[in-house]
């Protein structure tokens, strides 16, 4: 099974993502929130490229795939926090 054998890598998903959470709710300004969700949705495109580097089927429209989700969160958030 897939989980079993990739509990780490998923894991460090998680606590990424749990993490962003957290800071984006300790942190009230627009701005700081802003650089919390980029660098949240940067370390999620990482980790998809290197989850799928290690299992040797990374191809391009993966990392089109991840990229395109972590923009579209960017530019949800961007446009939802009222910057400027």
């Amino acid at each position: 099974m897939l989980m079993k054998k990739d509990w780490f890598q998923y894991t460090l998903l998680i606590l990424v993502l749990v993490a962003g959470v957290y800071l984006y709710r300790l942190y009230p300004g627009s701005l700081q929130r802003f650089y919390i969700v980029c660098a949240t949705s940067i370390l999620y495109v990482a980790w998809g490229i290197y989850y799928h580097l290690m299992h040797e089927r990374l191809q391009l429209w993966i990392v089109t795939e991840y990229l395109l989700m972590a923009s579209l969160v960017i530019a949800f958030f961007a446009f939802s926090l009222k910057l400027g």
